[in-house]
């Protein structure tokens, strides 16, 4: 089994997913990102992309995360990467790998959003990154999104909208 098997796998069962998810990997997620967010502001950089050097032993260390975990990590921040680690280098993590990523953190807080990780997105680091404005228009580009806008239906007595003058149900609406 490779590396990102055995963290699916931890996905696969509900009760244990969100035992694994609370109890274990939240804390060493939270504690990774705020590092990485910390790293972010010492180097003064207001951009929204950075380049940080990193090892999975570093994480495995730093962050008391088992290889694998660190597999799954990385799987979840190549979304907001400018260049993605390949599935294969994720399979096969050797703990001496080094990684130069490139991080796109308005992509990144998207992510959070969409994927409803509010103990991530809501990190009092994010605010040394970016304005609170800043913040909320990213929370509100994210919701807005995803949010599905139907078209006003036509009645079947309103006028029909092909302009013949008709109510709906005697011209386009008809049934034939």
């Amino acid at each position: 089994m490779d590396l990102l098997e055995l963290w699916e796998s931890k996905m696969e069962d509900d009760k244990e997913a969100v035992k694994f998810w609370k109890e274990y990997y939240s804390p060493m997620e939270t504690a990774a990102y705020r590092h990485i967010l910390k790293t972010k502001i010492s180097k003064g950089d207001k951009e929204a992309v950075s380049t940080f050097a990193f090892s999975a032993k570093f994480f495995m260390d730093t962050f008391g995360m088992p290889l694998y975990c660190v597999a799954g990590f990385l799987e979840g921040l190549n979304e907001a990467l400018e260049k993605e680690i390949g599935t294969d280098t994720l399979k096969a993590l050797p703990e001496d790998a080094q990684f130069e990523l490139t991080i796109n953190f308005e992509d990144l807080f998207k992510k959070m959003v969409e994927y409803k990780a509010d103990y991530l997105f809501s990190l009092e680091e994010w605010r040394e990154v970016f304005t609170d404005s800043k913040l909320r228009g990213l929370f509100k580009a994210q919701k807005e999104s995803t949010t599905i806008v139907h078209a006003d239906r036509v009645g079947r007595n309103d006028p029909c909208p092909c302009g013949s003058g008709k109510k709906y149900k005697k011209c386009c609406g008809a049934v034939v």
